[in-house]
């Protein structure tokens, strides 16, 4: 019996024209976004999304792996000097201060740019999102994904670091990305609404 029925529901799931009226908890569990997508012509998407601010969103990310590189050679590097070469602890606190200041502060920043969307392209062929994103170490990320898989954003609870940025989140994972209004730039309206 739970076979007809599991068989039942991927069938409704897969015939179904949008997945909008199906529950959350089947979403996750019949929709697979990991499957191998179609080969496709890549002048087929279209870009929908673009935040012109990625290169510099980048930059943050890879100056925070290299700030946290950086202290911690430098704090225990001056600390060495200072016992071989009789330097004052003065200048050991003062150094390990500005050091650890300079990464709290780029570290604040990093929070706040990881995982920010660059672009967003859509393939009508087959219903195909590309989300290229910037991750935690500054590299570019390209997901495709259906566009099934993408939760609405009028589903997704209120929060305050909306105006900031909005989230995009799919079914298949929990992982967020952030999607900045305030700066990026919508290319097409009908598109990006129909997805998101």
């Amino acid at each position: 019996m739970l076979k007809y029925v599991n068989r039942l529901v991927t069938r409704t799931v897969l015939e179904s024209r949008t997945l909008k009226t199906i529950p959350t908890s089947l979403k996750a569990k019949y929709i697979q976004t990991n499957v191998p997508l179609q080969k496709y012509d890549p002048k087929d998407f279209v870009p929908i999304y673009h935040f012109p601010y990625i290169r510099a969103t980048t930059i943050v990310n890879r100056l925070k792996v290299y700030q946290l590189a950086a202290t911690g050679l430098t704090i225990p590097g001056i600390a060495m000097f200072s016992g071989l070469f009789g330097i004052s602890m003065d200048i050991v606190q003062t150094s390990g201060t500005i050091a650890l200041s300079l990464l709290a502060f780029i570290s604040s920043l990093g929070f706040l740019t990881k995982n920010i969307v660059g672009y967003i392209y859509y393939n009508e062929k087959n219903n195909t999102v590309k989300i290229s994103y910037a991750n935690t170490w500054g590299n570019r990320i390209d997901v495709e994904l259906l566009a099934d898989d993408i939760i609405p954003l009028n589903d997704l609870p209120k929060s305050v670091l909306h105006e900031l940025y909005l989230p995009i989140k799919r079914y298949s994972t929990k992982d967020t990305l952030k999607l900045n209004m305030t700066y990026g730039t919508i290319l097409n309206e009908e598109l990006f609404k129909r997805i998101m």
